[in-house]
């Protein structure tokens, strides 16, 4: 089922794979910047912080700013990746649906006198919903957790605090088996 997904999803065209890889880019350029805003505002807080014969608060401008300018990239890039994402979200939809659609147009004559069409068609725009649903939840939801986990837990084992490292994982880890455990035990 999943090869089946793939071939019908995946890009063709040079357009499309171009597209899919700006997705993906701007994805990690749009998590790499979240993650460097705490590590700016914290440079902001202890210049401001400094005592008063230290950095003169004007001096901390060119912090601040690059703070704002780090947030609107970051939003920016989450924009772009979201409006690129929706083009060729469609043109994968629409692909599936018209393999789909022949599909359903090649099966016999007695095959379509025996079956409700109404009911097919509803379950074949559902299924084809899925398959974008399914795209953009294990691109952006699961990829970009682990991501940004992976990255966090990088930045707090370089700023000399394991720990939190171990416990961000650790939790991460714990609430994964339990959501699996959750849902297993409700759909078995």
């Amino acid at each position: 089922t999943v090869h089946l997904l793939w071939r019908s999803a995946r890009p063709r065209s040079t357009s499309e794979v171009l597209s899919a890889a700006a997705v993906l880019v701007l994805l990690v350029l749009s998590k790499l910047l979240n993650l460097t805003l705490p590590l700016v505002l914290r440079l902001v807080v202890n210049a401001l912080s400094a005592p008063a014969g230290g950095q003169p608060v004007a001096a901390t401008a060119p912090l601040v700013l690059l703070y704002c300018g780090l947030t609107i990239c970051s939003d920016g890039c989450s924009q772009l990746q979201s409006a690129l994402w929706g083009r060729l979200s469609f043109r994968i939809t629409q692909r599936v649906s018209l393999r789909l659609f022949e599909h359903l147009h090649a099966l016999s004559l007695r095959w379509h006198l025996n079956r409700k069409t109404g009911e097919v068609l509803a379950v074949m725009n559902q299924g084809v919903g899925a398959v974008a649903t399914l795209l953009q939840v294990a691109t952006f939801s699961i990829s970009a957790t682990l991501l940004e986990l992976v990255l966090t837990s990088a930045v707090f084992a370089k700023i000399g605090v394991p720990a939190i490292s171990l416990c961000v994982v650790g939790g991460a880890a714990l609430y994964t088996w339990y959501t699996v455990a959750l849902t297993t035990m409700r759909v078995g």
